[in-house]
């Protein structure tokens, strides 16, 4: 029985180690949620101006990435990426409590660069052998730019963030052909820009080329 089982753990990894490893690099576009916090917005505002504020703002937001990976195995691939959203819009209109009427308005995007270990565990199964799940982290920034409208007078400022976070990710590849491949995905990152509240689900689709 020993030998049985030792036959088949040599044969397994014999397969698994059997493909040349491979680089491949990709694109990858996708559709990323924003918590809605308009009633906190709005809170804010009215805390600090006294009155009354309405706030609108985006709960979507499009993000690119282009990503460079390496094929240890059938099994195992490491991959590193750098990723970048478009802008998140709020705005707040409010009248103060003197009476004043103002207008604030914030543009808030992400970049960074992320790693990810990938594992495909279903090699056997013609069906699911695209199948994978992956954990990994990133390094995150933030960037902001705010204005505030009232009485005829416009402040503006600028401000940028900075941090660490994890991520967790499963999908889907599928080829195309022996080179060039598709994949869907669906992202969990955690902790943008360092920030323990600021978190996303990211929806994508990507295309790859192997070496």
């Amino acid at each position: 029985m020993k030998k049985i089982v030792l036959s088949a753990i040599l044969m397994l990894a014999t397969s698994a180690f059997a493909q040349d490893s491979k680089w491949y690099v990709g694109g990858e576009i996708g559709m990323a949620k924003v918590e809605d916090t308009t009633p906190q917005t709005a809170q804010i505002f009215v805390g600090a101006f006294g009155g009354a504020a309405t706030a609108t703002q985006d709960t979507g937001v499009g993000v690119g990435r282009i990503f460079l990976g390496y094929q240890i195995n059938p099994m195992i691939a490491l991959e590193g990426g750098y990723f970048s959203s478009n802008d998140v819009r709020y705005r707040v209109n409010g009248v103060s409590g003197g009476a004043v009427a103002y207008t604030a308005t914030g543009d808030v995007a992400y970049s960074g660069f992320d790693y990810t270990i990938l594992f495909k565990p279903f090699q056997g199964d013609a069906n699911l052998k695209g199948l994978f799940v992956g954990v990994g982290g990133h390094k995150s920034e933030l960037d902001a730019t705010v204005s505030l409208s009232a009485a005829g007078l416009v402040f503006r400022d600028t401000w940028s963030q900075k941090g660490s976070g994890y991520l967790y990710t499963a999908g889907y590849d599928f080829d195309f052909s022996k080179q060039l491949f598709g994949r869907l995905k669906l992202t969990r990152l955690e902790k943008l820009a360092g920030d323990k509240d600021e978190k996303t689900t990211m929806y994508s689709f990507a295309l790859g080329y192997k070496f």
